[in-house]
Order: C-alpha cells, then structure tokens, then sequence
C-alpha cells in the first residue's frame, strides 16, 4: 500500500486546504516532517487514520474534536486520502459532524457526516464511487484494506517511546498490545466459556446427588408406614430400625454398590476431593457418615429385601384365608344345592297340578289356533282377489276417460281431419285405432319443416328491416364523403396562408436568444461587481485600520525604544561615583548626570511592542493584497457587465423574454397550423377512399336486400296453403299431436282394462282352490276362522307354554338328582355365616398384601431409578473431571506446569514470529552483536509465563534483561521490534506491502555514531521503493535529510503545509 495524497482543510490546525502529495518524496526515499511542537505533524497521521477508519487514535475513549477551531461557518471541512493497493487506486473523502450556521434565520445547525469512496483501475481516467454511505464505505475499506484501526496505526506509525516502552515492559502490558493486535480476545472468551461449563458441570453432579437423597427420604417414609401398619410385628416383617438398618448398609462399600460414586460425586458437588500432596496410599478410607449411607445403592437394596420379606409374609397370610374362604364357602355351596333341588322338586309338582285343573280351556285355545293356521294359508288368495277387483274397477275408469278426451280433440280437428267426421266411442276397434295413430303421425311430420320456416319468418324480418337500414347509414357515408372532397381543400388552402406568415415571424428567434444568453452573462457580471465592489469597500476600511495600526504601534515601540535609553542613562548615573573614571567618557567630573525616571521599560515589555508591531505590519500587509485582489476582480466585472447597472441590464432581459415569448406563442401556433393542414390533407385522401367504398357496398346491400326479400315471399306462400283456417301451422301441428296422444292414451286404457279383468278370474279361481284345500266349504267360514297376527301368537304362545310347562315339570320329577333328595327343608344361616367371616378374612389379608407389593413395588422402582442415577453420578463427575481439568489447563493453572494461558500460547506465537522479524534487521544494525529471544519461562515467583522477551549479547554468549542495554542500544531494539511487528501484522493481512511509513521521534537520546547506526538502517528500509516519513526535532537529522515537509504556524494561529528541499 502506498499512500499517494492527502488533502485536508478545516481539520485540526488547518483552516485552509493543504495538500500534501507524498509521490513527491518517492525518490527521495526518506523525508522529514518538521515544525514546532502542537504545530500539527501528528494530525497528518490523524488525517490518514480518520480517512481510512472513520476515527482518530489520539482521540479514543473521549469526545473528538476534529473540525478546526480557526474555521469560520462557511469553511468547509474534509479529508481527502489517495492510495494504491494492488495496482489500483483508492480514493476515500470524509467530512466530520460539526455546527454549520442554518441557511436562514438565526443560530446554528448540525451538519452530518459524510463519506465517498472510489476507485480507479489502471488505464482509467474517471473515478467510479463504489461507497457513498458510512456502513457501505467501512465494509468497502475493510475489504479493500484488511487491517483493522489499531494495527494499522501500529504498523504505519512506528512511534519509538512506543515500542520502547514494549521492549522493557511486564508481560501484562505487551499481551494488552498484543491482544489489540492480533483480536486473540477469542481465546479468552474461550477460556470463560470452558470454566463455565466446568461450575456447570459440577453443580449438575451436586443437583443428581441431591435426587438421589430425596429418593432416600421417599424410601425412608415408606419404611416407617410399614413399620407403623405392622405394629407389634416388625420383627416379624423383617423391618428393622434406621440405626440397625444403616449399620448394616455401612459395612457395604466400594464401586460394586454404589457407595464410592455416590462419595466421589459429593466432593464433586462441593469443589472438593483427594489432597493428592497430603494422601497417602497406606491410610486406609474413612468410614462414611451414617447419613451419607442413605446414598449409597446397598442401604437401598436394604430396604428394599425388608420390604420384600413383609410382601412374602403377607402373601402367606393371604394363602391361608383364602384356603380358609375356599373350604366354607364349599359348605354353604352344597348346601345351597340341596335346599334349591328341593325348591325344583316343589314346583314341579304344584306345576302339573295347576295345569290339570285347566285342561279344557288348553285344549279350547289348541282348537282355535289350527282352525286359525288354515285361514291363515287361505288369506293371501283372498287379498289377491280384493287387489284385482279394485285394479279391473280402476282400469275401466281409466278408459272411460281416454275414450271422453278422445271424441273432445276429435271435435277439435274440422275438415282437416281426413279421417273424417266425429266417430263414436265404439266405432274404432285396436286395429283401426292404431291405423288412425299413424295417418296422424304422417300428417304431422310433414308438417315439422313448414314450422321451421315460420319460426325462420320473424328473424328474416329482422334481416330485411337490418339492411334497409344499412341502405341508408352507406347513403349517408357516401353523401358526406362527397361533401369533404368539394369543402376540404378550400381549407387547406387557408392554412397554407397562414403557415407562410407565421414563419416569417418565427425566423428571428435564433438571434434572440444568443441576445438573451449575452445579457445574462451581463448581468452575473454586474452583480458580481457589485458584491466585489462592496467587499472591496470593506477591505479599503479594513486597510486603512490597519494602517492606522499599525502606525501606532510603530509609535508605541519607538516610545518605548527612546524610554529604555532614558533608563539606561539614569542607570549608569547612579553608578557613577565622585572622582571616579565614567566607564562611558572617562571623564572623573561628572556636572550634570542624568536624573532618574519612573517609566523603566523592561525587555518583555519591548518584545511584545515589536510582536505587536509584526503582527500589524503582518495585517496590513494582507489588507493590502486582499485590496488589490479585490480591485482586479472588480475591474474585470466591470469590463463584462460594460459598467452597466444591474437594473437597465434587467430590463433588457425583461424586454428580451417578452420578446421571446411573443415569438415562442407565434411558434407553437406555427406547429398547431401546420399539423392541422396536414390533417386536413389525410382527410381528402380518406374521403375520396370513402366514396368509392361506400359506392361499392350501397351495390352489395341492394342485391342482398332482394335476396332475403325474394326468400321471404316463397315461406309466406308456402304457409298459407299449409295451415287453412288455423292461425299458424304450428297452431295446427299442435292440434293433431294432441289428438295422436288421445287416441293413443285410448289404446293403452283399452288393453289395460282387458288386462285387469282376466286378472281378478284368475284370482277368484285361485280363492276357490285354497279354500277347498283347506276345508273351508265357503270364505265366509274361512273368514270366521281367521285371526290376526298378534292373536295367532298370543294362543301359539299359550299353548307352547302349557305344553313346555307340563313336559319340564314331568321330567324334573323323572331326574335321578331328586332320588335320595331329604324331604325335610335344610338350614342354611349358620353356614352361611361362617362363610361370611371367612371371605372377610380373605379381604383383609388381601388388602395387607396389596399394601405390601404397592410399597415394594414404589421402593423397587426408586432402587432402579437410583441405580441409575448413581451411575450417571459416577459419569457426571468423569466428565467434570476431565472439563476441570482442560479449563484448569487453559487458564495456567495445575496440571499446566509452565502456567502459560491459551490467549498467552497464541500470543507467544505471534510474538516468535516478531522477534524472527525483528533479529532480522537487529543483527544487521548491531554488526550480529544482539538478538532478541523468545522467553515462555516461569516468571518471579512463579508467576504466569508467555510473552517474555531478553536481548542475548554474542560477545558474552548470555542472555540478558532488555533494561540492561545502553540507550542507544535500546532504540536500535526497540526500532527493529516495531519493524518486525509491522511485518508479521501486514503478512497475516494478506501480505499486504506498506510502501509509506511514518517514524515518530526517539532519536534524541542517540550519540552521533548510533545516529549514524540508525540513519543506515532506515536507509535499508527505502529498499524495494518505500517512502518513510521522520517526524523528528533533532537537528542534525534535519541536515542529513534534505527532504522535508514543514508545517508552519501563521500569525493568525492556524497552519500550513509546505515543500521543502529534496532530491532531484
């Protein structure tokens, strides 16, 4: 990168634009940067930086003042930097936020910042803007430039108290450099999230521990509900007491039971664990706490077997009621049997009984149901029957009607009916009947296209009015047509007058406006003489002040010059001493010696009078030269505006658009006229293509008209022959369809009567049949017979059941169970009892058992669930262990034996690589005599390691504190420590070469010949086309260094930039 210009203006201390273009110094090679102190050397670097990154690192972590403070509120204010990089050339233009007076009215406004950034490939002359807002230009600059602020700072400014103070300083200091650089913040965020996760991990292995004990007191509960259920019987449940049960659990220990990761996870959850210095291998493990017990897998397998053994014993008990239960309930069973066998017996006997008392009547209801059953086979025949008599009476009524529409639609049909007069109802047999349905079918097909036509008569109507009517509209078409061809031309002919005479008005308009362009130009020149001639008023007002000052002070310093002569005149009279030699005269009388005088001028009194004087003279000589600037560009003024008032070249100009305005209306009447000639034109050709089209298409109307007229006349014709007296013939088609349906709907009545009443004979001789069948001897008896459904099954019922009744009873008494049956009824309540209180006893036992596996089962699912919590402990804590161990590491702590942090190893990285820069140059400047070394060793006290740094002297071949060396040598380590960290940070930036650089200071502590030393180095650096800019005050650097750029204070207290001598 090679930093091409910079322009700069109302920025820092300079009011006014300074240039300062550095391809000025590239054959140079080195230049200097000279100028009193708060001259402004440094806001050059300022400037760059401000440029490129939108900030100044002098100003970080306070408010900046960039702006200047001599600018006034019309000053602008703006960086502008040019560089190459790759070839390329970059320019970036910024402007800072600064209080700007509003554009109207009173007081002040804030003008924003802004920025540009462009680019200019070679071979191209224009700039092309790729950025033009500030979050644009910052991702533009750092691709373009991937260095961040504070590394290019570092690298393109090498102050050498800087890097003094880095070469000598304590390790904390260089990493706080070093992280800036290198943004190694990354590693220590690194290190934070580790020991996070390491707290994290361990309260995790102190929160599964603590589930584990709240399983312990769920168990615990348990335990003393069994204990408080059972009673006197704990010893007998195998229950025993916490103290006994711990007891026993304690003498269980080591992995295989959980106890040792339960007491491994405790220290974990604590932070705390094995003393490895204090522990010895030979001391045996302290017994734990009973407490701790209750974490342990064996104290809960314990309480667990004492929960079993109580579920084993309630089970047992629950086995002998039950057998107990079983047994009584066996008693009443059998007996049960008995006294029902008994009951059986009982009611059989009284059924039979029962049933002989009602025989006749069984045997009345037997009767009826088969006289109803045979009725019930007839009366399908009877229901045919009554269905078909009401069917043949329907079908006859149906004809009758057919036969009465018929001779209506006959009536209907006059002479057109060829069948001819009205026929009575039995005059046409099927046959005939069905000959007429045809004859009617013929007539009306014949008729179908005559309706077609008559439908078609009203649209050809339509068609006939439709063209009459085009008739006329063409008629029409072609009359008008006629009258454009004779009316149009006459009009043309007008406008062709009036065009001729409107262009003669419009010629002069050319002139005009070079007259109006002319006065105008005119005119900013008179109003520019004004504004000058007014400023150059103020000017002469402001000259002849300074005149008047600086005469003054002229005055006043020679007053002061002759009263400090005065002074010393009375000063060497009070000397004198009487016969003594005046050292003036020599003379030893002394008559009239000076008198003493009050007014004693001293030397700060007359170095402010000629200050005073300079800074007049100073004034007045810039009054004058803004006077006689003033008066040139007023005299040019004048000479444009030909020393015309501003108000006679207005009006002019006000004479001059009118004028034009005149010429710009005659103008566009001009272009309207002769658009409409030209219309008009169009429309003469259009009229006579008109006429000729309407011509043609009146003839095309006129046989289409006859066509459709001739068409017309042939289908009325044709109708009224067809209809006769109807109306229309589709009045006639629809009489003789409705007489075909009639006589039609006749036939189909006809067969449907003949149908029905061969129906209702079959039907009555199907009835007599059945009725034989079934040994009725008349339907009135098979009537009498009948019953109803719900009648039939009712007696069915009464039947089937007295029938059922008698044959169980029968065989209950023939069934061997009642042989030996007692006759005697059993006694049933005492076993009865006793079964009762055996099944209570069987539900008690039941429910303890229940209690019993409910409590075991709750314990063994909390021991699997412990299980496994315990060994997820066991691996909690090897996880911890090892993240204890890794954050432990990275933060240089035990097991790290060199104490070296992850962000420290990093930056000792980066650090080698400067120092393997750094020798580079340090060996050639020192004759090979001094190296910087790389020190990662412990530091006093043990304190962390990393980032050291020592200077290894050859001629002793030992390694020695960088403070010990002289100062001289001091500066020529220092200086090639900043080189090689410029170096590394440009590599890891791509590779990117620092053609410019800038070295601040540091030379004045350097003896001549280390002066000498370093002047040789820093000529090695302009190897391979580097500028390199000294800003030094020791004189003799300014001797040897012929090129320079000076920074001068004016008088007015702002700066400037200028050339100095340099290399041809």
């Amino acid at each position: 990168m090679r930093i091409r210009s910079l322009t700069v203006a109302g920025f820092g201390p300079y009011k006014n634009q300074e240039i300062v273009n550095f391809d000025e110094y590239v054959n140079d090679g080195i230049f200097l940067i000279s100028g009193k102190t708060g001259a402004g050397k440094s806001s050059i670097l300022d400037a760059i930086s401000y440029a490129l990154f939108a900030k100044v690192t002098r100003y970080d972590g306070t408010q900046p003042r960039l702006r200047s403070d001599h600018a006034s509120g019309t000053d602008a204010s703006f960086v502008t930097l040019e560089f190459t990089l790759n070839n390329t050339e970059y320019r970036v233009h910024r402007t800072p936020e600064y209080e700007r007076p509003k554009r109207s009215g009173s007081g002040t406004t804030k003008q924003a910042s802004s920025v540009e950034v462009a680019v200019r490939q070679p071979g191209q002359y224009e700039w092309q803007v790729i950025a033009a807002k500030e979050r644009e230009a910052a991702h533009e600059l750092s691709r373009i430039l991937p260095l961040t602020r504070e590394q290019f700072s570092q690298v393109i400014m090498l102050a050498q108290n800087d890097f003094q103070r880095f070469l000598l300083a304590k390790q904390d200091d260089r990493q706080a450099l070093l992280r800036s650089l290198f943004n190694t913040r990354r590693f220590e965020r690194l290190e934070e999230h580790l020991a996070e996760r390491s707290r994290a991990s361990g309260a995790g292995v102190a929160s599964a521990l603590e589930l584990v004990a709240q399983q312990a007191a769920i168990v615990s509960s348990i335990i003393e509900d069994a204990k408080a259920d059972s009673n006197s019987g704990v010893e007998t449940l195998g229950i025993t007491s916490d103290a006994e049960s711990e007891s026993e659990s304690s003498d269980s220990t080591g992995s295989a039971d959980g106890t040792g990761g339960a007491n491994k996870a405790r220290d974990a959850s604590t932070g705390q664990g094995p003393d490895r210095e204090s522990e010895s291998e030979s001391e045996p493990e302290p017994e734990p706490e009973p407490e701790a017990d209750k974490h342990s897998l064996a104290w809960f397998t314990a309480q667990l077997s004492l929960l079993t053994e109580q579920h084993k014993t309630a089970l047992r008990s629950q086995d002998a009621a039950a057998s107990e239960a079983q047994s009584r309930s066996n008693t009443l069973a059998h007996l049960q049997n008995i006294a029902a066998l008994q009951q059986r017996r009982d009611v059989a006997r009284e059924t039979i009984a029962e049933l002989d008392r009602h025989r006749e009547s069984h045997l009345a209801d037997k009767q009826q149901l088969e006289d109803g059953e045979r009725a019930k086979a007839a009366w399908p025949f009877r229901s045919a029957v009554t269905r078909a008599r009401d069917s043949s009476a329907k079908a006859q009524e149906r004809e009758t009607e057919a036969r009465q529409r018929f001779r209506q639609h006959q009536t209907d049909v006059d002479e057109q009916n060829d069948a001819g007069a009205p026929l009575a109802a039995g005059e046409l047999s099927a046959a005939e009947l069905s000959t007429f349905i045809q004859v009617l079918a013929e007539r009306i097909g014949s008729l179908s296209q005559l309706v077609d036509d008559e439908k078609h008569l009203d649209e050809l109507n339509k068609q006939l009015a439709h063209s009459a009517q085009l008739n006329a509209e063409a008629e029409k078409r072609r009359l008008a047509a006629t009258e454009a061809i004779v009316s149009l031309p006459k009009q043309r002919d007008q406008l062709g007058a009036t065009i001729l005479e409107l262009t003669a008005t419009v010629a002069g308009r050319a002139s005009l406006n070079d007259r109006l362009l002319e006065l105008r130009q005119q005119h900013t020149a008179a109003e520019l003489a004004v504004k000058t001639q007014a400023a150059l008023d103020l000017a002469q007002a402001d000259e002849s002040k300074a005149i008047t000052q600086n005469a003054s002070a002229a005055a006043k310093l020679d007053d002061l010059n002759r009263a400090r002569l005065r002074g010393s005149a009375s000063d060497l009279a009070a000397a004198l001493i009487k016969d003594m030699p005046c050292p003036v005269c020599g003379s030893a009388e002394h008559p009239h010696p000076a008198e003493p005088d009050d007014a004693t001028v001293s030397d700060s009194q007359l170095e402010a009078a000629r200050a005073q004087l300079d800074d007049a003279f100073a004034a007045l000589a810039d009054s004058r030269g803004t006077v006689t600037k003033l008066s040139t560009e007023a005299a040019e003024h004048r000479t444009r505006s030909k020393s015309m008032p501003v108000e006679d070249i207005e009006a002019l100009i006000n004479t001059t658009l009118d004028s034009l305005h005149v010429l710009d209306s005659a103008a566009v009447q001009l272009a309207e006229t002769q658009e409409e000639s030209t219309r008009i034109g169009t429309a003469i050709a259009f009229a006579h293509e008109e006429l000729e089209h309407q011509q043609q298409h009146s003839q095309e109307l006129v046989a289409r008209q006859a066509a459709l007229q001739a068409d017309h006349d042939s289908i009325i014709q044709r109708l009224s022959e067809a209809k006769g007296t109807f109306p229309t013939v589709a009045a006639l088609r629809e009489t003789l369809m409705r007489q075909r349906q009639s006589a039609a709907e006749l036939g189909t009545a006809q067969e449907e009567a003949a149908e029905a009443h061969r129906m209702l004979d079959q039907a009555l001789a199907q009835l007599n049949e059945q009725l034989t069948q079934q040994g009725f001897e008349s339907l009135q008896q098979a009537e009498d017979a009948h019953r109803s459904p719900e009648d039939l099954s009712a007696l069915k019922r009464r039947v089937d059941d007295v029938r059922d009744a008698h044959s169980h009873a029968t065989k209950t008494l023939k069934s061997d169970e009642f042989l030996d049956l007692p006759n005697e009824p059993v006694d049933l309540a005492e076993a009865t009892d006793a079964a009762a209180q055996a099944d209570e006893a069987l539900s008690t036992a039941t429910a303890d058992a229940a209690v019993a596996a409910k409590r075991m089962s709750q314990v063994s699912a909390v021991v699997s669930d412990v299980r496994q919590r315990i060994s997820n402990v066991e691996q909690l804590l090897s996880d911890h262990e090892q993240l204890r161990v890794l954050s432990q590491t990275l933060l240089g702590n035990d097991p790290n034996e060199r104490r070296m942090r992850l962000e420290t190893y990093v930056l000792a990285a980066q650090l080698e690589e400067i120092v393997a820069a750094a020798n580079v140059r340090l060996r050639e400047i020192t004759g090979g005599r001094y190296t910087l070394e790389h020190d990662d060793g412990l530091q006093y006290r043990n304190t962390r390691a990393g980032l050291g740094l020592a200077v290894r002297d050859e001629h002793t071949g030992l390694a020695r504190s960088p403070r010990s060396l002289s100062g001289g040598e001091t500066f020529l380590a220092s200086l090639s420590l900043a080189l090689g960290l410029a170096e590394v940070v440009t590599n890891q930036a791509g590779g990117i070469q620092l053609d410019t650089l800038f070295i601040d200071e540091g030379f004045g502590s350097l003896d001549a010949e280390t002066l000498e030393t370093a002047m040789h180095a820093l000529d090695g650096l302009r190897a391979g086309g580097r500028t390199i800019g000294l800003i030094s005050h020791v004189e003799a650097m300014k001797e040897q260094i012929p090129a320079k750029l000076n920074i001068e204070v004016t008088a007015h207290g702002y700066s400037t930039i200028s050339r100095g001598a340099h290399t041809p």
